[in-house]
């Protein structure tokens, strides 16, 4: 493996980016981060501060929570979101959710192929709301995937392909002997979400207030018993005299998406531990599967003159393709307080074109110093 034997480094006062919003002056000190090889018929060779070229620096999380830890050599005015005409970029999968040293340590990388993580599924936390409070109860739930459990506010997980999920949770009174359950059909697909808190008055005027996520605007809609209307079309919203309510809101976003939520309204909070409501609110998060190939992986990424994007993603990488980290060490924050590391690195990897795998470029005997930022 080739290494770079002797290269005079002073450290300079060049800044690392992480975003453009403030294009930086170049430095002409001595260059602190460079990438030499060649990009397949032609010789490379990018220098932090001459010719215009910076080194962007940045980290992200992907929908796994799992970081990414980024340097590109480009343009000093290049959006690192967006790169700019060669532009050359460098992405370092962490080694599980934030072991950086580990990451980034001198080590042979294996190359990020086209395939991800799979989605295992999702888990669903249901947190219980039961009144009055301080009761003696007894909480029971039963989940269409056949689950049940007693915690009052239990995580379940769905594995996909998830459909629609039905959730019921029986409360209990064991003073009174006396049960209520809730059920509520949800998706946990869904891009919205609907929920409502309410309050009586002392004469049965009931308020309430929805609680969405989605695209908006939104349309409300409310069920009471007489079918889903607006709020101010509801024929009667005094309950005096009555025990409990049942009651729904419907919510359709921008792009029409659906949710609904029913609740059974306790109208006198202050009345005796017979009369029991048990209502329930839930948050979704998406799971995935993970093996050994998933972390610890390098994505090299090139846009050419012409401004097309090749990467060294889309297909498996030859026999010959390798990249190794020779040296890293803790570098100064960069312009935006993030902290970074510097690494020495060789590396020979095949790159296809986006949107054209038959055309690759290689990417050979490329070596040099760059920067990565990181939490």
């Amino acid at each position: 493996m080739n290494k770079i034997v002797s290269i005079s480094i002073a450290v300079a006062s060049l800044f690392l980016l992480s975003c453009d919003k403030d294009t930086p002056e170049v430095s002409s000190n001595d260059v602190v981060f460079y990438v030499d090889g060649q990009m397949g018929e032609n010789p490379i060779s990018l220098k932090g501060g001459i010719d215009n070229n910076f080194m962007h620096t940045n980290y992200n999380s992907d929908s796994a929570n799992i970081n990414s830890y980024v340097g590109m050599m480009a343009g000093s005015d290049c959006e690192m979101d967006n790169p700019c005409e060669n532009a050359l970029t460098f992405k370092f999968r962490a080694n599980g959710q934030s072991h950086v040293d580990s990451t980034l340590s001198p080590q042979q990388k294996t190359f990020r192929s086209i395939s991800d993580s799979s989605l295992a599924g999702y888990n669903v936390s249901f947190n219980s709301n039961i009144e009055p409070p301080g009761g003696n109860y007894k909480v029971e739930w039963t989940f269409s995937n056949g689950e049940t459990s007693t915690s009052e506010n239990p995580t379940v997980f769905f594995q996909t392909p998830v459909g629609t999920i039905t959730a019921c949770m029986t409360v209990t009174n064991l003073d009174s002997n006396t049960s209520v359950t809730t059920c509520n059909t949800i998706s946990p697909t869904k891009s919205c979400y609907a929920d409502f808190t309410y309050s009586f008055s002392s004469g049965g005027n009931v308020t309430v207030n929805a609680i969405e996520n989605g695209v908006a605007p939104f349309t409300y809609l409310w069920d009471f018993g007489n079918g889903f209307m607006p709020l101010n079309q509801q024929p009667n919203l005094n309950f005096s005299g009555q025990d409990t309510v049942s009651a729904c809101l419907k919510i359709i976003d921008a792009v029409n998406c659906e949710a609904i939520m029913c609740k059974t309204l306790l109208v006198d909070s202050s009345a005796t531990s017979a009369f029991t409501v048990g209502n329930f609110s839930y948050t979704t998060s998406k799971q995935y599967s993970f093996n050994q190939h998933d972390y610890n992986e390098v994505v090299v990424e090139y846009v050419d003159e012409n401004g097309d994007k090749y990467t060294s993603q889309l297909k498996e990488q030859p026999g010959w393709a390798n990249f190794e980290i020779v040296e890293m060490e803790s570098y100064e924050q960069n312009r935006f307080g993030q902290n970074t590391k510097r690494l020495e690195f060789n590396c020979n990897v095949q790159l296809y074109k986006v949107n054209d795998v038959s055309q690759k470029m290689d990417f050979i005997n490329a070596t040099g110093f760059i920067g990565v930022a990181h939490p």
